[in-house]
């Protein structure tokens, strides 16, 4: 129906357990198949507070019950930790022609994949490849310098033959996907009439919270909304509307070693170096 419309940026949307985490591979395919008329795919990891008794949420000075009155309390420890590496192996193991090209790291670690976004080529019915970061890079730029913003969504999903035979000079992504796509031509050569289309795959890794009780955020987020004035992060909303302001997740060690009292403040030095939470390591 939307693509009777016409001039729509189309785009699904899917929160990922470990329970769906097998299931992305038909959800890939199926927008493969239908990438004449699907722009892209977004993965997003499940998120929640935590139910744990090591960790206390606080707003300012006072204790709360961030579990029982924000919408995304309550999850069990064990199920989110679930990150955009898993996600990103799912579906490489599956599907050659997928490669990333850009991302967006974390807002206290170095190694976090918050947002990791791949672009991927093909016609209706063969796909070829992805397009790689030097290319990323150069549309990026030039669109900034242009119009001056970035590009995001675009309802348009074509990629002229031209544009791609150009970048693949200095793109090695496309240089991949341009030998894949000549190859088919020779077993078909009305593939060559075929138009080119764009396909994008968005993972987000949702906030995380470490084991010194600070949240990684999204760096650079581009879901930001305004509210009260301020630049909120979209995705924690619920706690500028209920509480004012955002909800601390607080060790509850070291509220004891407080003798009780919720802290207000902390600096780097109050944190030891082996309290940071430790995430899996892609593979180059």
């Amino acid at each position: 129906m939307v693509a009777e419309v016409g001039g729509l940026f189309v785009s699904f949307g899917c929160t990922i357990y470990y329970s769906n985490l097998h299931e992305i591979p038909r959800l890939v395919k199926w927008a493969n198949d239908n990438i004449d008329i699907v722009n892209g795919l977004v993965f997003i990891t499940y998120r929640g507070a935590p139910e744990t008794d090591d960790i206390q949420f606080t707003v300012g000075d006072k204790k709360v019950e961030a579990q029982a009155e924000l919408s995304y309390g309550y999850a069990d420890a064990e199920e989110i930790d679930i990150t955009s590496r898993d996600v990103y192996k799912v579906i490489q193991d599956s599907y050659d022609h997928y490669e990333t090209a850009v991302y967006l790291g974390g807002t206290q670690r170095h190694d976090a994949i918050k947002w990791l976004i791949g672009l991927q080529v093909g016609t209706k019915g063969k796909m070829y490849g992805s397009v790689g970061s030097k290319a990323t890079e150069l549309v990026e730029a030039a669109y900034h310098l242009f119009a001056g913003r970035y590009l995001a969504y675009t309802p348009s999903k074509r990629l002229p033959k031209v544009a791609m035979l150009a970048a693949s000079l200095f793109d090695k992504g496309l240089r991949k996907t341009q030998a894949g796509f000549w190859r088919d031509v020779l077993r078909d050569p009305r593939r060559l009439f075929a138009p080119l289309y764009i396909q994008s795959i968005g993972i987000v890794q949702a906030p995380d919270i470490m084991e010194d009780g600070r949240t990684d955020m999204c760096d650079s987020c581009p879901d930001m909304v305004v509210w009260d004035g301020k630049l909120v992060h979209s995705c924690r909303l619920d706690e500028w509307r209920i509480y004012g302001q955002y909800v601390t997740p607080q060790m509850q060690r070291e509220i004891e070693a407080e003798g009780g009292a919720v802290l207000t403040e902390r600096s780097e030095d109050d944190i030891d170096e082996d309290e940071h939470l430790h995430m899996p390591v892609m593979a180059d």
